[in-house]
Parts: structure tokens; sequence; C-alpha cells
């Protein structure tokens, strides 16, 4: 019998009522979202909403997302490692040495102080489009410098400089060959909180980020100010990490045998969405006396998410007297944010023990800090290393997002992504450890809309969110929408059948 045009219709209409009443049935049965939830194995052709490919192909080394496969063996340190710390005054220069410094000069090479070119201009964020001059008014003598070096400048407490007032470059000598002046990022919004005695007493001192210059021969820093100020109490910090004992060994802290919370986390970070849309799996909406949505109730805990492998302190050579003998800290999570720390991108595997130990002496010995900042760092390979003490499944007060340090937790990428890519091995990273690390607490990955402490925040989000800071670059701030669905993926495989075991070893 030939298909008709009539009958073809006829068929079309009759599609078209039966998905009508599907809808109508689930929506009156109460299901309000529908997850897809992949089966368990590896990410196969999935894309985020602005990355390439994941899975075979798409993830650098075809790791997986799901699967825990145990990472290859990577070198690290064997024993503690103490770094050495040189911080060398930085006297404000003469108005007649100032003139002498603005004098145009090709030399990038020169060595001199009088060489140096002129600090330029800047535009300020009170007036879009309109350039401030800055005055340049400290330049340090050229420095030795020694070992794998990590850099920065202080000034003394209680002094803060908005960010387009100050002005902090630093430049570095190999082989007789002087590179370009480098900005130093610092933002007074980087760091502890005020009510932080440890982190933010008087012993703190305001400074830059710290810059990972790597082996050079010389180094060399000039500041500059809106106002013509010198910043008070001056100082470049050169520091030596020092070298120990190296070995190669799998990561050392294995999250999956860590124990579980016995309450899936803490109360007080527990997901609380508000209205029907937005409320997690698991959860019951409720409402305040004037009927309004208020916080969502978890009926159960979240099932913990496949566990990261981790990278211990002891790994890095970190030298356990540097900080803060006082216990930890302890606050809880209601979100967890994304830095990076602005330093070279093209360090080796091998360099990243001496790189972490010299952002730890910087925030320890220079900026006065209880430890290092952050909770954790991801290296541009993608291997994750335990930061600030007290336990990676614990909520640890940091000192990396002014005014939310109590009630979030960090990872930092060690790299500028303001000016490069973030490898898809560090995409991957943080989807895995934000995934586990927010799944103790109750909290989906991404959930656009967490009460946290004193505003609405997603989930996940990068420093910017809540500080007039570029950190963590505009390149791995693009991704971090990729990295809430595959966390959430992660955390949606762990709550529909679990994790399978590991693929046999190659």
């Amino acid at each position: 019998m030939p298909f008709s045009r009539a009958r073809y219709v006829t068929l079309c209409q009759q599609s078209l009522v039966t998905a009508v009443v599907l809808v109508v049935g689930l929506s009156a049965a109460g299901v309000r979202t529908l997850d897809i939830v992949p089966q368990p194995g590896p990410l196969t052709g999935a894309r985020g909403p602005s990355g390439p490919a994941l899975g075979p192909g798409g993830l650098q080394g075809r790791q997986e997302l799901v699967h825990r496969r145990a990472p290859r063996p990577s070198v690290v340190d064997t024993a503690p490692v103490t770094p050495t710390v040189r911080e060398v005054p930085v006297s404000g220069i003469a108005a007649r040495s100032r003139a002498a410094t603005h004098r145009p000069a090709s030399a990038a090479h020169a060595p001199s102080s009088a060489a140096a070119p002129s600090a330029g201009r800047r535009t300020t964020g009170r007036a879009a489009g309109r350039a401030t001059a800055h005055r340049l008014v400290a330049l340090s003598a050229p420095q030795r410098v020694h070992g794998y070096a990590t850099v920065g400048v202080t000034w003394k407490h209680g002094v803060t400089y908005p960010g387009h007032e100050l002005s902090v470059q630093v430049r570095t000598e190999k082989a007789g060959t002087w590179s370009h002046w480098l900005s130093m990022s610092h933002n007074s919004e980087d760091g502890p909180d005020a009510a932080s005695s440890q982190d933010a007493g008087p012993k703190s001192r305001p400074g830059t980020d710290a810059l990972v210059i790597g082996a050079v021969d010389r180094v060399q820093m000039r500041a500059s100010t809106v106002d013509g100020s010198v910043p008070p109490q001056l100082e470049l910090a050169i520091i030596d990490p020092g070298t120990g004992r190296m070995t190669k060994q799998a990561p050392a802290i294995d999250t999956a045998a860590l124990p579980a919370p016995s309450n899936g986390g803490s109360s007080a970070g527990a997901d609380t969405s508000t209205g029907s849309s937005s409320a997690a799996p698991g959860t019951v909406p409720t409402t305040d006396a004037n009927g309004n949505a208020a916080d969502t109730v978890a009926l159960s805990a979240m099932k913990l998410s496949p566990k990261p492998y981790i990278y211990s302190r002891a790994q890095w050579g970190a030298n356990e007297h540097l900080r803060d003998q006082t216990p930890p800290s302890y606050g809880t999570v209601e979100a967890g944010f994304i830095h990076h720390t602005v330093n070279a991108n093209n360090y080796t595997r091998a360099d990243v023990p001496a790189l972490l130990r010299g952002i730890y002496a910087y925030h320890t010995q220079s900026r006065g800090w209880r430890d290092i900042g952050y909770n954790y760092l991801v290296d541009r390979f993608g291997r994750i290393w335990e930061g600030r003490y007290g336990g990676v499944d614990r909520a640890v007060v940091g000192a990396h997002t002014l005014g939310y340090n109590e009630v979030s937790f960090a990872m930092s990428a060690i790299g500028n992504f303001d000016i490069a890519n973030p490898p898809a091995a560090v995409i991957a990273a943080y989807a895995r450890l934000f995934a586990w690390k927010l799944s103790l607490y109750n909290i989906r990955a991404n959930n656009p809309h967490v009460w946290v402490k004193d505003r609405w925040l997603q989930a996940i989000n990068g420093h910017r969110d809540v500080g007039q800071t570029a950190c963590p670059g505009r390149y791995l701030y693009a991704k971090i929408p990729q990295v809430r669905v595959l966390a959430r993926r992660i955390q949606l495989a762990a709550q529909n059948g679990g994790t399978p075991p590991p693929p046999p070893p190659p």
C-alpha cells in the first residue's frame, strides 16, 4: 500500500499528541529536570560549553574523569628543604636620578639603573579611557639570583595601594641579556581576611604576588605611583627555594582512603538553592513565614564523587617549621574559587616542587602569612598539590580570596592564564578536585545560585567574581563554565551507579 501524504500528516499529529501527553504527565508527577548521566567510563567525544572535545584525543594524555587511573610517578622531594630568603631594601630615588631614568633608552640589556626606560602610563579603573601618568619613585640595583628563584615586592604593614595607583615591575638578566620589564600583579583583595590574626596580624606585609623567575643571573625591580609617593619600607624579596634529594613517587594522598565524613560534610555547607527550578536532587525547598522560598533542606547526603590523587606537602619539600605552629583555622565550604599564580608557563615537571617552595617561603617569610595562601595548586601537567596545611578533606581557612576565606576553598593554577590558554589537563584536574570537594558538603558543582556569606554566587567561581582583579586570567576564566559541567558530570556518575573500578595499568 503506497504511503500517502494524508497518512504521513496523521502520523506526525499522533506523535505530537503523544509527546504533549508525556510532558504533561511527567510534570504532574513532579519531575522538574532530567540530568542525562553517562555510563561509567571514559568521557568520549563530549564537549564543554566553550572548549575542545573531551575524552580520547581531547584531554591531554587521554585522561579520564570518571575512572580512577593511578597516576604515573613524578619527580618529588624526599625530605624537607629550607629556602633562602633575601630581602633587599629599596629606597626612593632623587628627582635628578628620576629624571635620568626617564631619558629614552634603547637598552633593554643595560644593567645600570640610569638606563631604565620610563614607567609609562596606565589606565585607571575610575576614568575609563583616560590615562594617568605614573611617576617612577623607586629603582633597585641589579641583584644576584641563585637557584630556581622566586621574587616579590612588599611594603609597610597597613599601607594599601589600589592596583591602578601603584605599578611594580621586574626584569631579569641571563648570560648578559636583560629581559623586558614584567609587571607584577598586586591587589589589596588578594590574601587573608582582616579578622585572621595569624595571617593579617602586625607581622603581615602587603605586596605583590609571588613571581617565579626561574634560573637567571640577576634581577632588578622598579616602582612607580600616580601621586609620586614612595611605598614605605619597600623591599625586594629574592628567594632561592633550595635543592633536595629527588625521587620518583606516586601522589602520597589518595583521598579514597580518607575517612568519609559522618554527615556528608557540614550542614553549614549544604546546597542552599532557592526556588524549585534550582533545587538539588534529594532536597526539599522550604518557605519562610511569608511563604517565600527559603533555603533547601537536604533529604540525604550526596554520594562522594570519585576521589582525586593529590601530591602532599612533603612531596614538594615543605619545611613545616616555616609556617605558623598554632593549630590551623577551620571554617566551612559554601563555594570554590579558581585562581592562577601569574608565573611563566614554561616550567618542567621537575621544577614544580621548587616553584611551590618559592611561593610558600614568600607567603610565610616575606608576606608574614601563617602558611601558603592556597588550599590546593595544580600544575600545567594536571597534577594536584596540597597547599595549606590542615587536611585536604577539611575546610581549612586559607588566604586566597579576601572576605570569603572562611567559607570557601581555592585551587590556584600554576601559570599565567591571562596570556595563554590553560591546558586541558588543568581543566580536568579542576573538575576532579571541585567535584569531590563540593560533594563533601552536599553542593552541586553546577549550582548557579548559592548563598555564600553575604551574596549569591555560583558553586564554582573565579576570583574576579568577588573582587576587582583579573585573576584567574581571561583564558582560564572563560573555561570555568566547562569546569562546572565536567565536575557536575562526575558527581552525577557517582550518584547514579557509583564509580567503576579503575582499569588495569597499561
